[in-house]
């Protein structure tokens, strides 16, 4: 009886979010402050990460495609040069290990048209596997990271790219110091 009871509910809640309405909070990111950090976490994961505040001000992200899932973050930094930080906290099964993740992201680049990414290198940057990669931007140069943080049956999925007029490697040392400023721990029991 139990096991159809949660079965039922676990239906019902599936059910909810594919007819477009809210899902439900315990898979839903929780974003809060403090005068010097931002803690985001899913009630159902066992993880929180925490993201130092500097200039960073939270954002309103995609409406759609991936932006659109309830585990989206999005913080910016518009000074120069300018920063994002954005990404999703999902379940560990989705990501096998950053090469496959990387032949996938860049395939669908590539149907959707865009720019091929320059000067790729993996590497493991503190304690976070990441790619990173340049991209052409009008007048600047686009430095990126995709990090990936895999714990506790969660993937974090993080994307930091600064847009500047510096070298690409200055921008990569930037974006590599606040990779590492970010921290990950597992919720206390």
């Amino acid at each position: 009886m139990r096991r159809t009871l949660i079965l039922v509910s676990a239906v019902f809640l599936l059910s909810r979010s594919a007819a477009g309405e809210q899902p439900a909070e315990s898979v839903t990111l929780k974003v809060t402050q403090d005068s010097t950090s931002y803690m985001l976490t899913v009630p159902v994961s066992r993880l929180v990460m925490t993201i130092p505040k500097g200039e960073l001000q939270v954002q309103r992200g995609a409406t759609s495609g991936a932006g659109n899932s309830p585990r989206y973050f999005y913080f910016e930094d518009q000074s120069t040069p300018r920063l994002i930080i954005s990404g999703w906290f999902e379940s560990a099964d989705g990501f096998t290990n950053i090469d496959s993740f990387w032949r996938k992201e860049t395939a669908a680049w590539k149907h959707q048209g865009l720019p091929k990414p320059r000067d790729v290198s993996f590497e493991n940057v503190g304690t976070w596997t990441a790619v990173l990669y340049d991209m052409s931007a009008a007048g600047a140069t686009s430095t990126n990271v995709r990090a990936h943080w895999v714990q506790a049956g969660t993937w974090i999925d993080i994307h930091l790219s600064l847009t500047g007029q510096e070298t690409p490697s200055v921008l990569r040392q930037k974006l590599r110091s606040v990779l590492q400023s970010i921290k990950v721990a597992e919720k206390p029991q």
